[in-house]
């Protein structure tokens, strides 16, 4: 697991709201690595503490039947066999972009607190570090970043619509491309804000570096987000995109 990966996870704010029970949806979970950072942060309760434990719940979702199998033997082979039991780690195996499909009795839209989407994107990672980098370099092309950032776009529109009233979502991808970064993030804002603005629910981006929840050194600023860079600082992590967005009261 790339340690930039884990700092995805930490951008997320729970603060208080350990103390109550959360709904936590990890979009495109495989191959489970963020998942297993998030029940990390979710379920690992302070030693002092004399308060029974909040029953969160962790949604993990996956698409393909392949990676979706890889994702549930890897939580299995971390996770305690309770959280499973008890239903507090739970798996989907759908089309993210259908999750919050338009219809009558839809339980999921607006239903989560808290949202992970690290989006399938052109993956500049497996460029610089993986074995075949010459391979994944040949297959890369501007028109491969823009059919993927269409999908990147659907992904997070539904995102939006899944999370409730007052949620954090985080988009992620391990991309360097402006149109798979800050584009998508944008894009979406503008599209949701336009498309509710009679509800008076509207969802804007959150400076995480600004606000202390991830140190500037470890990237850099990005219009809406931040950029990890493989630099020598970061000994090789990354490339990883992370932008925070928060549902508010206009």
């Amino acid at each position: 697991l790339d340690l930039a990966s884990v700092v995805v996870t930490s951008v997320f704010d729970f603060g208080q709201g350990l103390s109550r029970p959360l709904r936590v949806l990890d979009m495109t979970a495989a191959p489970g690595g963020k998942s297993i950072a998030l029940c990390n942060l979710l379920f690992t309760q302070s030693l002092s503490s004399t308060k029974p434990p909040a029953k969160h719940v962790l949604v993990c979702n996956e698409k393909d039947p392949v990676r979706f199998r890889r994702l549930e033997t890897c939580l299995r082979s971390y996770i305690s066999e309770d959280k499973f039991a008890r239903e507090q780690v739970v798996f989907i195996n759908k089309d993210g972009r259908k999750l919050a499909a338009s219809t009558e009795h839809n339980p999921l839209i607006g239903s989560f607190d808290c949202i992970l989407l690290d989006a399938p994107c052109s993956s500049d990672r497996h460029v610089l570090c993986s074995a075949e980098r010459k391979k994944h370099l040949s297959e890369w092309s501007m028109g491969q970043v823009d059919q993927t950032s269409s999908l990147q776009l659907e992904l997070l529109t539904s995102a939006l619509k899944l999370a409730n009233s007052h949620a954090q979502i985080v988009y992620s991808t391990c991309a360097l491309a402006y149109e798979e970064n800050d584009l998508v993030v944008q894009k979406a804002m503008d599209q949701f804000n336009l498309q509710f603005s009679s509800s008076k629910i509207q969802v804007r981006a959150v400076d995480a570096i600004g606000e202390g929840r991830v140190p500037l050194a470890l990237g850099e600023r990005t219009k809406h987000g931040m950029l990890i860079l493989p630099d020598y600082q970061n000994q090789g992590w990354g490339p990883i995109f992370i932008s925070c967005l928060q549902k508010y009261s206009a």
